[in-house]
């Protein structure tokens, strides 16, 4: 087995691990000691394989590529800004960092304890030989005694002697026998750690990469949630710019912003800009009817009250004519609903309309500011706005 393509990148003391695992398989290469041969690929590519190398071996040793992780997702793939993207990117990758450390000090301290183990087997087993070799000594010595005192021939000697020999041989094969067991035992182990050792950092390179998308794609949420917000205030914001633009038409009979604000459609326009005329042209007439000579004339006809009326027009003059033309309060009401006599006389029509228009499509800031806007430009009077609250 070769020391590697990449040999030159590895730290002085891995070298010497790579060295002596090379040459470790060879000689079991050379012996015909297959799994002896196979633990020692494994333990190179154990070193190959550590964070810091990052490579994948081949199976004689000579040649390392990299090992191929699954991509990790990107602040691309979720729309999240770059300084996001580095941040994010930086914190799970020195988690995951610790956590490559932790495992890599997690096996480097379990091949020590199997090192130690391993170590400690010779000697242990050699102390058993020389103790089942001492014992088979005190039972010969003890038989020659026993055999000088009873006078025994060499024949019963000789088989004495044999069956000592058989006992000691068998009991150093089963030495041999646990001693090879053992050795077995570290080499099993040693294999199940390097296969938990790969599975580790592969699993933790893993978790590492789907942390990492989910912080990135809660982090594209977080920046989606706040466009949306950015753009609904935005929108509001145009809505109430675009709202007052057309009540400050509308004030002076233009109601062509109304389309836009609220959505009116061109007759509904036209109907608005007719009405505010009528009422124009109501309330001059009212004012050339109180500077005329004659105050028992009437100031309209029924049939223009009436018109009037039925376009909305609620203005004094629209009303007192009417009265006077025999109908009460209770009368006007009962044939225009929108007429409200708690008004009359203390609001106009055109105005109850804009602060019911204004009521109903703003939020209850929204209209507070523009009643205070509006009695400020002397649109409005504290009177009037109170004469429609108590409507």
């Amino acid at each position: 087995m070769a020391l590697g393509s990449q040999y030159d990148i590895l730290s002085d003391e891995d070298k010497q691990k790579v060295q002596q695992n090379t040459a470790d398989w060879e000689a079991a290469t050379a012996a015909g000691d297959t799994k002896a041969a196979e633990q020692a690929h494994i333990n190179n590519a154990a070193i190959w394989a550590k964070p810091e190398y990052g490579l994948n071996t081949s199976a004689d040793g000579s040649t390392q590529t990299q090992i191929q992780q699954p991509a990790a997702a990107t602040a691309a793939d979720y729309g999240t800004s770059n300084t996001a993207e580095s941040y994010i990117n930086d914190m799970v990758a020195n988690e995951t960092a610790g956590e490559l450390a932790s495992i890599e000090n997690d096996y480097q301290n379990n091949v020590s304890s199997l090192d130690r183990a391993e170590a400690k087997i010779p000697e242990t087993y050699y102390a058993a030989r020389n103790a089942a070799a001492k014992t088979s000594m005190q039972n010969q010595n003890a038989w020659n005694e026993l055999a000088n005192a009873r006078g025994l021939n060499t024949g019963a000697t000789g088989q004495a002697a044999l069956s000592r020999q058989n006992a000691l041989q068998s009991s150093l094969t089963g030495i041999n026998t646990q001693e090879a067991n053992a050795k077995s035992d570290i080499a099993l182990q040693r294999q199940q750690l390097a296969a938990d050792y790969q599975a580790q950092i592969a699993s933790a390179r893993s978790s590492g990469n789907a942390t990492l998308a989910n912080m990135l794609y809660q982090e594209w949420v977080r920046q989606d949630e706040l466009t949306q917000q950015q753009a609904q205030y935005e929108q509001e914001r145009s809505d109430t710019t675009a709202k007052e633009n057309a009540q400050a038409l509308a004030s002076i009979g233009d109601y062509s912003g109304y389309k836009t604000a609220y959505g009116w459609t061109d007759a509904q326009v036209q109907q608005a800009n007719a009405l505010f005329k009528a009422q124009q042209t109501a309330a001059s007439a009212s004012s050339s009817s109180s500077s005329g000579s004659s105050s028992s004339s009437k100031s309209l006809t029924y049939t223009q009250a009436k018109a009037l009326a039925d376009n909305g027009v609620y203005t004094d003059n629209v009303i007192n004519a009417l009265k006077e033309y025999g109908f009460s309060d209770s009368d006007i009401f009962r044939m225009y609903p929108n007429y409200n006599p708690a008004t009359h006389g203390a609001i106009s029509s055109a105005k109850v309309q804009m602060l019911d228009d204004w009521y109903k499509d703003a939020t209850p800031y929204e209209f507070k500011s523009w009643v205070q806007r509006a009695i400020s430009n002397g649109k409005l009077t504290d009177s009037e706005y109170e004469a429609w609250a108590n409507s």
